[in-house]
């Protein structure tokens, strides 16, 4: 099982470069990549997306890439012949000195640095080798997040339990709670008993519409069913499917509940669900 959340980082030389990726990944439904990178490595885009998609399905992840020279470029010097040329019959026509070439050469205009001609091949080799370092690293951060929640959501699924073996126990109680509120009531509008039969049937009715054994089984079959996918990969959308159906059972319980320790139990319950939920929608 793996966390959504970590962080990756990866580096490769290429000549007279070294190139670095960073990976930042937080949770999301879907796999979500916002990229930062110079313009001079667009064109290396597609094959750093092609890696990272490849090796993690889920979570918002933001890469950052980085160029740091390690060796002088030495520039492209760019002479504009046309114009120099221009410039000297220019002032040649109007009876002026004649600049000399190294005055032309200080003209921005007639001399111009400009970046070298990239070989590409090599800047994508390691691009593709600093991304998967990146990867590899993020994705082992996020397996040992994973194992850390794994091993916190084992120890709240162990409370849930507990709370659900607890309003097991109070749930026969019910039907003597309502025979008991059933006779109250029943004595108060006739003011006289009741016979026994006659109140077992009217209390028998109430306790069928506040039992909760059914929601208790539900309960039951989705703690055992999380259980199994805390071993398994991938399983976060599933996982936060249980959840939603714990909370529906919880919440059904909490409407028939009759008592007040029935009650803090499914409040006690409701609780632990909520923290169940915060922790699996960081699972991928």
């Amino acid at each position: 099982m793996q966390s959504m959340t970590g962080f990756g980082r990866g580096a490769a030389m290429c000549p007279g470069r070294e190139l670095t990726v960073e990976l930042r990944s937080v949770n999301h439904r879907f796999l979500d990549l916002s990229f930062r990178m110079p313009r001079s490595l667009g064109f290396a885009e597609d094959a750093v997306r092609g890696i990272i998609a490849k090796g993690i399905e889920r979570g918002h992840v933001d890469i950052y890439v980085s160029l740091r020279e390690t060796a002088p470029i030495t520039p492209q010097v760019h002479v504009d012949l046309p114009l120099a040329q221009a410039l000297r019959q220019a002032a040649n026509d109007i009876g002026g000195e004649v600049p000399t070439p190294a005055q032309l050469m200080a003209l921005p205009q007639v001399v111009q640095l400009l970046p070298p001609v990239e070989d590409e091949e090599p800047l994508l080799q390691a691009a593709c080798e600093a991304t998967q370092q990146a990867v590899t690293a993020l994705l082992d951060m996020r397996r040992r997040e994973g194992a850390a929640l794994c091993g916190v959501l084992a120890e709240q699924l162990d409370a849930l339990e507990g709370v659900v073996s607890g309003m097991d126990t109070q749930a026969p109680q019910v039907r003597e709670l309502l025979y008991a509120r059933v006779r109250e009531r029943v004595e108060a509008l006739l003011g006289e008993a009741i016979e026994p039969a006659r109140l077992a049937q009217e209390a028998a009715i109430l306790a069928d519409k506040a039992a909760v054994d059914e929601e208790l089984a539900r309960l039951r079959a989705h703690i055992v069913a999380l259980r199994e996918l805390l071993s398994q990969e991938g399983q976060g959308k599933r996982m936060d499917f249980l959840i939603q159906e714990l909370h529906r059972e919880v919440n059904t319980t909490g409407s028939k509940s009759q008592g007040l320790e029935l009650t803090r139990l499914v409040l006690e319950g409701k609780s632990i669900v909520e923290k169940l939920r915060e922790q699996v929608q960081n699972l991928a």
